[in-house]
């Protein structure tokens, strides 16, 4: 890992930042990564994870609320295919299709009521035939293998995608969105690519994150302009991407 470091989020024992790589130390088996704002976990081939950085809201998933330059074992979890890092929250879905998650829960993120911070994993909801997840700065996403998608915690900028700005930990389904393959969460906005190579996004739009053409906020799907043959996407603070199947890449924000 390189970057930042002031949390430890690189792994490697020190909290000095780093301009090329250093091995994040204690890990074999790694089979996956995933980066929050602060924090780094990884997914073991063994269906466990490890988690190392910041961990004030519990994102670390060992019980603490203690930051660790090293990794630590994500607690009571196993059979994890898949991993999200949103701002301050980490999910994990599992072979079996259902979410769990820790960490920050003060907008619902991790699908739970009560608005209550984590340290270790608690079931996101009653959701199950995940087949993808993906986190944003306080909210979560769910997509299923039938193509639709249900979203869940912070909505002020419409980030769920339901058609409202109602905040809250009960997964919502995704309004006008079906045929879904894959998704990516920004901060506060979301994109799904279609079976078709088309993208649709909603929530926060104040950069032309949405990429239709505007800068007004949706929270309901919107077309991106000029991307019909993507194969994946990916989002960050305000921008998003698109690889296209021709090997090109699209973005806007």
């Amino acid at each position: 890992c390189w970057g930042a470091n002031a949390a430890g989020e690189l792994g490697n024992g020190s909290t000095t930042r780093s301009t090329t790589p250093v091995v994040a130390t204690g890990l074999v088996m790694v089979g996956d990564l995933a980066a929050g704002e602060n924090h780094t976990c990884a997914l073991r081939t063994n269906g466990s994870s490890r988690c190392w950085g910041a961990n004030s809201k519990g994102q670390l998933g060992n019980g603490t609320t203690t930051p660790s330059s090293t990794s630590v074992a994500v607690a009571t979890i196993t059979g994890v295919v898949d991993l999200a890092l949103g701002g301050n929250h980490s999910c994990a879905r599992t072979a079996t299709g259902t979410a769990k998650c820790w960490g920050a829960n003060g907008t619902g993120q991790l699908g739970v009521s009560g608005n209550t911070n984590r340290t270790t994993p608690v079931a996101a909801g009653t959701l199950s035939g995940l087949v993808l997840l993906t986190a944003g700065g306080g909210h979560t996403c769910g997509l299923f293998a039938n193509g639709s998608a249900k979203c869940w915690g912070a909505n002020t900028r419409g980030q769920l995608g339901n058609g409202s700005l109602t905040t809250g930990p009960s997964p919502v389904v995704v309004t006008g969105l079906s045929a879904a393959i894959d998704l990516a969460a920004g901060e506060n906005h979301t994109c799904a690519l279609r079976s078709t190579g088309a993208v649709k996004c909603w929530g926060a739009n104040s950069n032309g994150q949405l990429g239709n053409g505007s800068m007004t906020d949706s929270p309901s799907p919107v077309g991106v302009i000029g991307v019909t043959i993507g194969s994946a996407i990916t989002a960050g603070d305000a921008h998003s991407c698109a690889l296209l199947s021709d090997g090109t890449r699209r973005c806007w924000g």
